[in-house]
């Protein structure tokens, strides 16, 4: 009986190891999909190639779209129907009725026509609800007149990080201008994913 009981221990730590080992395996993937993968914000209507364009040396904030959470602004798609300089991108907030703020903003600098450009490895400052927005010294902005939530503009620069001004409305257009990036505490949001938390929760 000793020895068939010594046996039967031995099949059961066996059976445990490959349980542990099969649960490894099954989850690991799942683990660093989350801890590779934080969550997206994105905001802004899309950078493609629309029916009109708007006029240069506007700042303009285009309503449809807004960011969806709050973190950093990472990356920012424009399409410009001629070449562009002294381009500048930033998150703005409304502050009421017609006047909004910047609340953050980077130089991109020249932007090539004609097609989608990409720039990566930036770092604005968004907060959930925030638009996004741009400026150039010389350039037209692919735009569409219709069937979107709108885009406002104010003449001259006005995308330093604090400045302010009264808006004034193109309804229903929308810009050729895509911005996406990665929610607030995203590096830690890895191992540990619940419905109710998580380290490094946005709040």
């Amino acid at each position: 009986m000793q020895t068939l009981t010594k046996k039967a221990k031995g099949k059961v730590r066996k059976l445990i190891l490959t349980v542990m080992v099969i649960g490894i395996l099954a989850f690991s993937p799942m683990i660093w999909q989350a801890w590779a993968n934080p969550d997206v914000i994105d905001a802004g209507p899309g950078a493609i190639n629309r029916a009109s364009t708007a006029a240069t040396l506007h700042t303009r904030i285009d309503l449809n779209n807004p960011a969806n959470d709050s973190g950093t602004i990472t990356s920012v798609e424009l399409w410009y129907a001629t070449n562009a300089t002294g381009v500048r991108v930033g998150t703005f907030y409304n502050v009421g009725g017609s006047n909004y703020t910047c609340r953050d903003s980077v130089v991109i600098g020249n932007v090539t026509s004609g097609s989608k450009q990409t720039f990566n490895g930036l770092s604005i400052t968004v907060v959930a609800g925030d638009y996004i927005g741009f400026y150039d010294t010389v350039g037209t902005p692919e735009r569409d007149t219709s069937g979107f939530s709108g885009y406002v503009y104010l003449t001259g620069e006005h995308i330093d990080p604090s400045d302010s001004g009264t808006y004034t409305l193109n309804d229903d257009d929308a810009l050729s201008i895509y911005a996406t990036g990665e929610t607030a505490g995203a590096g830690d949001a890895g191992i540990m994913t619940t419905n109710t938390g998580y380290w490094g929760a946005t709040y």
